[in-house]
């Protein structure tokens, strides 16, 4: 994803996320929007808490990805939801 298409998936998603302290963006989006020299993302990475993550996952169900599950090999062993919009994807995962 380039620097306008995070931009415009995160206007997408700004209303459920504004006004609340239990998320962050991390990975490489972050790095992104802080000025780091990166010029695609694959994803946007969203942490929030377990309480924000039903929360999340209400609220984005018309674009969860119902048939994704993690590897349970994978080193995340929390609640883990992955979407996609025409804006782009992103995923999310409580702490």
């Amino acid at each position: 994803m380039s620097p306008p298409e995070l931009h415009a998936l995160l206007a997408r998603l700004a209303p459920e996320l504004a006004g609340r302290s239990d998320w962050m963006l991390i990975g490489s989006a972050a790095l992104m929007i802080l000025g780091a020299p990166i010029a695609d993302c694959p994803d946007l990475d969203i942490l929030t808490s377990e309480a924000g993550a039903w929360r999340l996952e209400a609220a984005w169900r018309a674009w969860r990805c119902a048939d994704y599950a993690p590897d349970p090999a994978a080193p995340f062993r929390s609640r883990f939801s992955r979407y996609h919009a025409p804006e782009g994807r992103w995923r999310s995962w409580a702490a």
